[in-house]
């Protein structure tokens, strides 16, 4: 069967996120020539500049829809934003367009009334935005969940929706092979391997979601241990802008993304930690979660969001959201046990490899081309 182009539609404040890796791994493991159309241009999408300057001169989604260039392509694939999805959906309807929606967001509403407590953002905004999502992936051929936990979040307003779930992936093998030299780099950071723990953050823009007090508040609990907090502007000044001021002396803090290779050092970090420890008030999936156990290291996270749906009691532990002493009680018992967990990484493998994941992709592809 020959397929046409396959376009991949996506709009981002950062390239460095869980949507344009899913996004970057479809591009190299699926069968078929996939096409990103994603603002911004850059990070792991520069290569692809030229590309899509050559529909309308701009770096935009937008204008390549209105443009009408979109025709050419047989199936669209939108990740998220509801107001490409909305362009895209029109035109579904018009065109022989094949439409694929996957939602990597969509927080429950009492997940966002306790965000919007100290959020500028009003709350009517939100509505807006999740309704227009809903609506528009509502005339998707196909809709696809980055987790079950996001599926739940659909069909408590859509019942009728068909929705199957496709994690988020990654590239087990590249990842091991890229951090295979993870000794030397963490050692320029005075780290060493097994030596500390880290958390699984990656930026600390959004403290209320993120919760990095929590982790500080772990290094207070376990004064004896390292614990390493790292990631995108993670600096002394930027932990006491968002009021993380009594920081201790066992918080090492490396600021990640000011470094070349950037993503190659945060890896590298993750793979020599003990364990992983996530605080987020939530994550739809979890993608610093299977970065870390494709390392071989465990982790602990929270019993809310995607994350209890990809570790079990062979990869870590799961504390109760909301209680900092459940937390504690998580940590102070990966202490002991951090040692047991080998081979972790198979069962990764297994699971959510690029390779497993995007073949689940591409029979869906070939499922609406034939409708």
């Amino acid at each position: 069967m020959a397929l046409e182009n396959i376009a991949i539609c996506s709009i981002s404040r950062t390239p460095f996120g869980g949507v344009h890796e899913h996004i970057n791994e479809i591009i190299k493991y699926s069968k078929y020539n996939i096409i990103p159309i994603i603002y911004p241009p850059n990070g792991i999408f520069k290569r692809y500049a030229n590309f899509i300057t050559m529909f309308d001169g701009r770096f935009d989604p937008f204008s390549f829809v209105y443009s009408g260039k979109i025709k050419r392509f047989k199936i669209v694939h939108v990740h998220t934003p509801p107001y490409l999805m909305s362009l895209v959906s029109k035109l579904r309807r018009k065109e022989k367009l094949r439409f694929v929606a996957t939602i990597h967001s969509t927080p429950s509403k009492e997940i966002l009334k306790e965000q919007l407590k100290n959020s500028s953002t009003p709350w009517k905004y939100w509505i807006k935005y999740y309704n227009l999502l809903y609506k528009n992936i509502s005339n998707a051929d196909v809709i696809i969940s980055v987790s079950n936990w996001v599926k739940k979040q659909i069909y408590d307003i859509y019942p009728h929706l068909d929705v199957r779930t496709i994690p988020n992936m990654i590239s087990v093998q590249k990842i091991i092979k890229n951090t295979n030299n993870y000794k030397n780099i963490i050692n320029n950071f005075n780290l060493k391997d097994k030596g500390y723990v880290v958390w699984l953050g990656a930026r600390i823009n959004s403290p209320s979601y993120k919760r990095p007090q929590d982790f500080v508040n772990l290094a207070k609990s376990f004064p004896d241990e390292i614990f390493v907090i790292h990631g995108k502007d993670v600096t002394i000044e930027g932990l006491k802008a968002i009021g993380i001021k009594d920081i201790p002396k066992n918080i090492k803090i490396i600021n990640t993304f000011k470094y070349k290779n950037s993503k190659n050092l945060y890896l590298s970090i993750l793979r020599g930690a003990k364990f992983g420890i996530l605080t987020s008030y939530y994550e739809i999936f979890g993608y610093t979660v299977i970065e870390s156990l494709s390392l071989n290291t465990p982790v602990v996270v929270p019993n809310v969001g995607g994350p209890p749906e990809i570790v079990n009691a062979r990869l870590g532990n799961i504390y109760d959201f909301g209680s900092f002493s459940s937390l504690e009680r998580a940590v102070e018992k990966m202490m002991y046990d951090y040692k047991r967990y080998k081979n972790i990484f198979n069962y990764i493998y297994k699971k959510y490899d690029s390779s497993f994941v995007v073949s689940r992709i591409d029979k869906i592809y070939e499922e609406i081309y034939n409708i």
